[in-house]
C-alpha cells in the first residue's frame, strides 16, 4: 500500500504495480505497508483509497508467462498454483483484489492510464506518469489464447466472485 498525499493505494501483484509503484514514488508517494499487509484502518483513514484490478483469466495467464521457460502445460501449472494459491478463500470476499473491501475508486487494468488519469484528476492529484516495468513474456496480447475449456472452469471455479464482482468474463 501507498499513500501520496490523502489518498491511499492498494497496489495488488500482476495489475501494473511495478509500474504504479514507481510513479507513485516519482510523484512524491510513500509505502506504508506491503500488499501483505493492506490495513483497513490506513484504506479507509485516508480521503479515498483506489484499488486496481485485472481480469483473473489475464492474471493467471501472465503470471504462467512470467515463470521461467517450463514444460509443464499451462492447464498443469494452473490447477498446481490454484490448489496452493488461497487468493479466492478466506474472509476477504474479494480475495485476489481485496483492495475492493476498502476502494472508493476502482481503476481497471485493461484501461490503466487512462482510468487512472481519471481517478487521479477527481482526487487533485497530480497526473501519475506510468513506464512499463514488470511486462509478461507473453507473446500474444491476448489472454484466451493460452486457455482450453478446462483452465477456463479451473479459473472460473476458483475466482467466480471477483469475475462477478468486477463484471469479467472471458
Amino acid at each position: 500500500m501507498y499513500i501520496l498525499g490523502d489518498v491511499s493505494f492498494i497496489c495488488h501483484p500482476n495489475t501494473g504495480s511495478r509500474s504504479l509503484k514507481r510513479a507513485l514514488l516519482d510523484a512524491g508517494g510513500e509505502p506504508i505497508l506491503t500488499h501483505h499487509e493492506v490495513c483497513p484502518k490506513t484504506a479507509s483513514g485516508s480521503k479515498a483509497c483506489v484499488c486496481v484490478v485485472r481480469n483473473p483469466y489475464d492474471v493467471m495467464a501472465s503470471w504462467f508467462c512470467r515463470m521461467p521457460v517450463t514444460l509443464t502445460p499451462f492447464e498443469v501449472w494452473l490447477a498446481n498454483t490454484l490448489q496452493g494459491d488461497r487468493h479466492h478463500e478466506g474472509p476477504q470476499p474479494c480475495g485476489l483484489f481485496y483492495g475492493l473491501n476498502w476502494a472508493t475508486d476502482v481503476v481497471r487494468f485493461e484501461d490503466l492510464p487512462g482510468s487512472l488519469n481519471v481517478v487521479t484528476e477527481k482526487l487533485g492529484l497530480p497526473r501519475l506518469v506510468l513506464g512499463h516495468d514488470g511486462k509478461s513474456g507473453r507473446t500474444s496480447a491476448d489472454y484466451r489464447a493460452i486457455y482450453n475449456d478446462k483452465s477456463k472452469l479451473l479459473v472460473r471455479a476458483a475466482y467466480c466472485h471477483q469475475l462477478k464482482s468486477c463484471n469479467y468474463g472471458f
